[in-house]
């Protein structure tokens, strides 16, 4: 999954259709599942480094202002 939670691929191995529809469905759920965390705890790390950065400009543009 990318950023924006759009599955942009899927693997699935050799051998595992023979596992059934039911063990197969369960993977890809587990998988998905996965990079859905994944891309979440991605996008809140960029989130807070946005507003981290956001918080330097401002205080910047603070100091060059005389406004501390």
């Amino acid at each position: 999954m990318d950023g924006h939670r759009w599955l942009t691929g899927l693997n699935i191995e050799a051998g595992l259709l023979r596992l059934g529809a039911e063990a197969v469905q369960e993977r890809i759920n587990e998988a998905l599942r996965n990079a859905a965390a994944a891309a979440t705890a991605a996008n809140e790390a960029e989130e807070e480094r946005l507003v981290a950065s956001l918080a330097d400009i401002a205080g910047s543009l603070k100091n060059s202002f005389g406004l501390t």
